[in-house]
């Protein structure tokens, strides 16, 4: 025990666990190894300090370090819930989730006096598919389309200016 006194004498050695565990995190996917990271740097900070006052031993330093990794988890875990909490999410939200993409309209079939639908009807390329549209406005092949809705088993798009 005594050894670990003397390599835990120094705060530097908390320092540097701090930078390598932080460093780890670039190479082992995860977050809890930055809040780890983050714990081992307060305890050296800490230790650093509080070098002036005598009763800093290992044990005092392992509570210091455990009270800091406590108080990092929980900044972790409020940070990510709160980014988690404005991201909306896109899961389930099927093609919706196209709404605001420029796309290209590879295909027109027809202009409103052809058809009983109010609009002309397309189609546009997204991603590796084609999808039928409906505007309100007249389309021409190759012309690019922004997706505003997904709405009964078509996308509505307005030209753009792209």
């Amino acid at each position: 025990m005594e050894f670990l006194n003397v390599i835990f004498n120094n705060p530097w050695i908390w320092l540097i666990l701090g930078v390598i565990v932080m460093g780890l995190e670039l190479v082992v996917p995860g977050v809890y190894l930055f809040w780890i990271g983050g714990g081992l740097i307060t305890t050296g900070v800490s230790v650093v300090a509080l070098a002036d006052l005598p009763g800093v031993s290992l044990a005092v330093q392992i509570i210091i370090f455990m009270v800091a990794l406590f108080g990092w988890v929980l900044t972790g875990i409020y940070l990510q819930n709160r980014a988690r909490q404005a991201a909306p999410s896109a899961l389930n939200a099927g093609l919706s989730q196209y709404a605001g993409r420029h796309v290209p309209v590879v295909q027109v079939f027809a202009d409103a006096h052809q058809t009983s639908q109010p609009g002309y009807l397309g189609r546009i390329k997204l991603e590796d598919t084609t999808y039928g549209v409906l505007s309100r406005h007249p389309l021409k092949a190759g012309q690019f389309v922004v997706i505003l809705a997904y709405q009964d088993g078509k996308f509505l798009v307005e030209p753009t200016s792209h």
